[in-house]
Order: structure tokens, then C-alpha cells, then sequence
């Protein structure tokens, strides 16, 4: 819960670098919709439901460090999406995706791999991981990449409730009270208000 919590700083690191970066003006929404979606990202996972030890520091950083990650590759697309299509963006990212992931398996693992295994990991990268990247792209397009991000955090959250439906994991009033304030975070930033910028 702890590596994912930081994980998902990637809302917060969009929003402060996309003005300097992508040069969105970060609106009193977006900052509001951030506070309120982390928030409710905390209660989701609860990270103080067991006790902090030298592993939870450790993972805790490299899920900060993952999140620095995340966000330079939203506001890179984000960048990129006024030049390449999110076809083109998906191909160059598969173009050096795909050698290093390939260089990675080990020598005896293709001769071991039934063909059945091998079929449904190319069904599950060609329709989950290319659909999936696809779609963010030509969303991303459409969006500001603070807003972007901030719907992200719908991923915990359908982990979460897919795992409470299909693997029956109990869900307490805390989750639920964390999953009503990520979908409010994402409310603010899916719903357009005249009121006040975005």
C-alpha cells in the first residue's frame, strides 16, 4: 500500500511541473481536485494498517521514485501530442520498449513457455497494453496533463473494487470513503465549471 500510495504522487508532481513544462496554468480545480483524490487515495490503501519497517522506507522511495517517472512520461506525451499522432507515440514507444523487455527473458524461458501462455501474454500486450496506451494517448491529447493525471487515480481504485467483486476481498468504510473522494477529485476535473478556470 505504502509503494503504491507514492506511486501515485504522480498527480502532484504533474501539477507543479506542468506550468513550467507544458505551460498549463494550474487552477484553484486542479489543486483542489489533487488534495481531495490523494486524500482518498490515503484511506483506499491505509499504509499505517501495518508496521513500518526498513522494506516499507525502501519501497516507499522507489514508489516516489516511479511517480517521478510517471509524470515525465505524461507531460513528455503530453508534449509530443502536438506533433505525433498517439499511434505514432505508442510505435516509438514499443520500438524501444519491446528489444529491452525481449532482451530481459531469460535464455531457457521461450523453449519452457507453452503455446497457449505465449498467445495469451502477445493477446494481452497487443490488446490490453497497446488499447490501453493508445487510448491514454488520444486522451491525453484532449486534456491537460494535470487533469490527466489526476484521473489516474481511478486505477487504485478499480484494483480495489475489481478485487472486492471478483476475489472477494472485503471493502471497509474507509475504502469506501477513500473511493468516494477519488471519484469527487475526478469529478472536479472531468466536470467543466465556468465558474472558475481550469
Amino acid at each position: 500500500a505504502i509503494a503504491v500510495l507514492t506511486h501515485y504522487l504522480t498527480p502532484i508532481f504533474v501539477a507543479l511541473a506542468a506550468p513550467l513544462v507544458v505551460h498549463e496554468k494550474l487552477g484553484p480545480r486542479t489543486k483542489a481536485s489533487v488534495a481531495v483524490s490523494f486524500a482518498g487515495l490515503f484511506l483506499l490503501l491505509a499504509p499505517w494498517r501495518s508496521g513500518l519497517g526498513m522494506g516499507d522506507v525502501v519501497g516507499a522511495a522507489f514508489g516516489a521514485a516511479s511517480a517521478v517517472f510517471y509524470a515525465s512520461n505524461v507531460l513528455t506525451n503530453k508534449r509530443l501530442s502536438k506533433v505525433f499522432s498517439g499511434s505514432e507515440m505508442m510505435f516509438f514507444h514499443g520500438l524501444v520498449g519491446a528489444p529491452v523487455l525481449w532482451a530481459l527473458v531469460p535464455e531457457r524461458a521461450l523453449p519452457e513457455t507453452s503455446s497457449t501462455s505465449f498467445g495469451l501474454v502477445l493477446a494481452g500486450s497487443l490488446a490490453l497494453g497497446s488499447f490501453g496506451g493508445l487510448a491514454f494517448s488520444w486522451g491525453l491529447k484532449r486534456v491537460k496533463a494535470s487533469h490527466a493525471s489526476v484521473l489516474t487515480l481511478l486505477e487504485p481504485f478499480v484494483a480495489v473494487l475489481m478485487a472486492a467483486l471478483f476475489l472477494g476481498q472485503g471493502l471497509g468504510a474507509l475504502t469506501l470513503v477513500g473511493g468516494v473522494l477519488i471519484l469527487g477529485g475526478a469529478a472536479l476535473v472531468v466536470v467543466q465549471s465556468e465558474a472558475e478556470p481550469s
